[in-house]
């Protein structure tokens, strides 16, 4: 399958690992010393709709997450990897906000993600969502706390927009989604 994106990130050990969705699966690849050999792709979802992507981000508890769309099961989904541990070894699969998602539109999951993490590893997520009808949050930001529980809550940070990403600046206090309005390049 075409690949719609892909994202690189490397953990405590010293491993480096990317993400991507090919065709119907997320899979990830790692690398270690020299990084100038990859593994053998791991399959860490299958099912997804060939226009769904993932993001993979090291957290600070020694970790490695893959947050993916899935617009064919209308969620997000997430899994984790215990740095030093087999590859193969993935936690099993996460509902992000799965109790706040409405039967609106395409349903809660889009093909848009971006994350940035915090010292203290929450994991913030922005996200775009399929609800395609007015007024519904279509740029949403979902939370994971340090304690791997998600926030029940989808925040609404706008009822347009695409290509959302979010900033967070610890030491001021701050953090921004940002994104374009669908119509043109404006930032919001």
């Amino acid at each position: 399958g075409d690949t719609v994106t892909a994202t690189i990130d490397v953990d405590t050990t010293g491993r480096l690992w990317v993400a991507a969705d090919n065709g119907n699966l997320v899979q990830v690849r790692y690398s270690d010393g020299l990084y100038q050999i990859w593994s053998s792709p791991i399959t860490v979802a299958s099912g997804i709709g060939s226009d769904d992507i993932s993001v993979i981000t090291a957290l600070p508890n020694g970790t490695v997450g893959v947050l993916w769309s899935d617009q064919n099961t209308k969620r997000f989904g997430y899994r984790y990897h215990i740095d030093g541990a087999a590859p193969t070894e993935w936690s099993v699969a996460e509902a992000p906000a799965a109790a706040a998602a409405l039967n609106t539109g395409g349903g809660m999951a889009d093909d848009h993600l971006n994350v940035a993490v915090a010292a203290d590893g929450t994991l913030y997520a922005a996200v775009k969502t399929s609800y395609d009808s007015g007024g519904q949050t279509k740029i949403g930001l979902i939370v994971r706390r340090p304690n791997g529980q998600w926030d029940d809550s989808l925040y609404p940070v706008d009822t347009d927009g695409t290509r959302a990403i979010v900033l967070l600046n610890e030491a001021a206090g701050k953090l921004i989604v940002a994104g374009t309005v669908s119509s043109g390049a404006q930032v919001r």
